[in-house]
């Protein structure tokens, strides 16, 4: 545990965190009423009449959910920073396992909805190539796109999460 003792820094961490929470929860209310939905990346070239639709509804409120999660995650900070500044070892630990559990909590509730909207996309995928079978160099060009990007992020996490520890950083 740190004990800097510096109310700037700590006034600072205060308020960007406060800050951050509003913000998602702000954009988790938004989202679950399905509106806002353009922000969400990916979903600014959906047609206007779209918005409407089931599916938008339902995109924003899984996402709703994730800000919700995220809004937790950054009102658990503020704890971290007051046990620091205050000595006070319980509240810095019971900060710090709050917000690890959150992120946890985030990076978990995320894959799980890209997992089910890449089975979702499958499908619907799979029901245009039975419908139009000259789709499917399409179909297949995307899920190669797909699969480029994913060795692209890994190759990336890779390099900033694995190569600084073997390099001694």
């Amino acid at each position: 545990m740190k004990n800097e003792g510096d109310v700037g820094a700590l006034a600072i961490g205060l308020v960007i965190s406060v800050a951050l929470a509003a913000l998602f929860a702000v954009l988790a209310w938004k989202y679950w009423h399905g509106q806002w939905l353009r922000s969400i990346a990916g979903n600014n070239f959906v047609p206007e009449e779209e918005y409407a639709s089931p599916e938008q509804r339902k995109l924003g409120r899984q996402v709703s959910v994730a800000m919700i999660i995220a809004c937790a995650m950054s009102a658990t900070i503020p704890m971290i920073g007051f046990g620091g500044f205050l000595g006070n070892e319980t509240l810095y630990t019971l900060g710090a396992t709050l917000c690890g559990a959150s992120t946890v909590a985030l990076i978990a509730y995320i894959v799980l909805m890209f997992v089910a909207m890449s089975r979702e996309r499958r499908n619907a995928e799979n029901e245009l190539m039975a419908k139009d079978p000259s789709q499917s160099e399409n179909v297949r060009l995307d899920r190669r796109a797909t699969i480029v990007l994913l060795v692209i992020l890994c190759v990336y996490l890779f390099c900033v999460v694995v190569v600084p520890k073997l390099m001694g950083y």
